[in-house]
């Protein structure tokens, strides 16, 4: 069996595994092909054994178990950057991860120094025009607002809506950072800006068709208080 034919098995497996809604035989799954993937010396590579430290990483995050989703994603991106580099798209992708992790656990400061690193390896990776690397600046902007520095916020965002303007497959990126750019100017009380870069979220989320959803709705409250707060 080729490795990509043991890929899509792994992945349709998982998939069902998932799909019963049965978290421990997902995790015994996961333990188990990553057992059986592990490398057995200094100059073997199984991407298998990659796949499934991100999957638990990803299973234990979404369970609450940060710790141990740092432990994994961290041991899936020492053995990147030794068999695949650190310019390869799959270091980006499992610093986005661990990044993502440490956000969890209120790890600012780390979450902000790995999507940093990861905003470099996307754009090495792939260049700057995609939505790995747009999708980076936007998770950088939202640490920089919790950390209360909103022009940097400011800054990575606009870059994002530059770049996500020239995509034709960027609108739903493109609507998630104009609303981000709204909570950026309303937390510095800059009304006029919030209700202009919220509005265009709102346009961009309606060319969507995603007027029936919880985010739309949540979105033309904010403007409606916004607009009643607004001076006449």
């Amino acid at each position: 069996m080729s490795e990509e034919t043991t890929r899509i098995a792994f992945y349709e497996e998982l998939d069902k595994l998932y799909a019963t809604g049965d978290i421990g035989a997902v995790e015994e799954y996961l333990q188990k092909e990553l057992n059986a993937h592990v490398r057995t010396c200094a100059r073997c590579y199984d991407s298998l054994e990659i796949s499934a430290l991100n999957e638990l990483g990803t299973l234990y995050r979404n369970t609450g178990r940060i710790g141990e989703a740092i432990s994994s994603f961290e041991s899936a991106r020492k053995i990147i950057e030794i068999y695949l580099g650190t310019d390869s798209l799959e270091y980006a992708m499992i610093l986005n991860n661990l990044a993502g992790a440490y956000r969890l656990c209120g790890e600012a400061e780390n979450a902000l120094k790995l999507y940093l690193a990861c905003l470099v390896a996307y754009e090495g990776a792939m260049g700057r025009e995609n939505r790995y690397y747009c999708g980076a600046l936007n998770d950088i902007a939202l640490i920089c607002q919790q950390l209360g520095r909103f022009s940097d916020a400011e800054e990575y965002l606009l870059l994002a809506v530059e770049l996500l303007q020239q995509l034709p497959d960027g609108k739903q990126e493109y609507a998630a950072v104009c609303e981000n750019l709204g909570y950026v100017y309303e937390s510095v009380d800059n009304s006029g800006k919030a209700l202009e870069w919220l509005s265009l979220a709102k346009k961009a989320r309606e060319e969507l068709g995603e007027t029936g959803t919880q985010e739309y709705e949540n979105l033309t409250g904010r403007i409606s208080r916004l607009l009643g707060n607004a001076p006449s």
